[in-house]
């Protein structure tokens, strides 16, 4: 079973392997750095899906 914590580390592992730091994914995704942070940290327990898909979808 895929665990937030699991699509957590995927969403950091898919911004690396697309060579881009936190600030420029977010960007490209029109989200903010610390929401990409938390969310790949799971520091936050409320993620947005919406937002997940914008950053996997800017990461390539």
């Amino acid at each position: 079973m895929t665990t937030l914590a699991d699509i957590g580390d995927m969403l950091k592992n898919a911004r690396r392997a697309a060579g881009f730091s936190q600030k420029e994914l977010a960007e490209r995704a029109g989200i903010a750095r610390t929401t990409l942070a938390r969310m790949e940290t799971l520091a936050q327990g409320d993620m947005s899906v919406s937002a997940f898909v914008r950053l996997f979808e800017a990461a390539g």
